[in-house]
């Protein structure tokens, strides 16, 4: 692709800027690990003594790692890459924001925190007069996370997941120390489950938005009474 300096020329600059955030959307949402790019590099497409390569463009930090994507996973994550790129409710684009910036964290605490606010968008989304319910956040929190589950012991273990994860947040969002004794024994919790917290908040937060991403323009969860019809197996 050329791409001088004309206003035609730095908007396709921008379009492919935005197509490569966009594809490594979809790969961040689709499974874990790191992946990413940090710049677009451009050289002169026919010999020039002058030019010189430049380097565009300044993306987020990429963790060490690999990121693996099997050939027999191809037609599944093609289908979820198209699912992202389409109109997507606010709240399922937050969603997916914040997992992508989730998993760019080098510190445990702030990808836990993106992972929270994720999981909040879809969870606690307010729909009509639903201020009343806010004390309840923590509650109703793990109860609608529980509720995407089926059968009482997954439902029953991904509560006390959810509770958990929630007490984390608003210990690290209230500048709690997380090395005490209280986060201590959340984190305790939270790691049965998985090595790192971090990684398991995202492994939550990847759950919902797969749930919910095929309505991506309007998740059922707008509805006033998808939760509670969802408590008693109605949908």
């Amino acid at each position: 692709m050329q791409i001088g300096e004309s206003p035609a020329d730095l908007s396709s600059f921008q379009m492919l800027w935005d197509s490569l955030n966009r594809a490594v959307l979809a790969l961040r949402t689709f499974k874990q690990g790191p992946v990413g790019f940090t710049g677009i590099i451009f050289r002169a497409k026919h010999f020039c003594p002058f030019a010189g390569t430049q380097i565009r463009g300044a993306n987020a930090f990429i963790p060490w790692g690999n990121y693996n994507l099997p050939a027999a996973d191809i037609p599944s994550f093609q289908a979820h890459a198209e699912l992202i790129t389409t109109m997507l409710h606010p709240s399922l684009e937050l969603a997916c924001s914040r997992l992508a910036d989730a998993m760019t964290r080098s510190n445990p605490r702030d990808s836990i925190l993106d992972a929270s606010i994720g999981l909040e968008a879809i969870l606690l989304t307010t729909t009509g007069d639903e201020e009343k319910y806010k004390g309840e956040n923590r509650y109703r929190f793990a109860l609608n996370y529980s509720s995407l589950f089926e059968g009482k012991e997954s439902r029953h273990a991904s509560f006390y997941e959810a509770r958990n994860l929630y007490d984390l947040r608003s210990t690290i969002a209230h500048g709690g120390d997380i090395a005490s004794e209280k986060a201590r024994k959340i984190l305790a919790l939270i790691k049965q489950h998985g090595d790192k917290a971090s990684d398991k908040a995202c492994e939550m937060l990847r759950l919902v938005i797969h749930r919910f991403l095929p309505q991506g323009s309007r998740p059922p969860y707008v509805s006033p009474d998808y939760w509670p019809k969802l408590y008693f197996q109605m949908t």
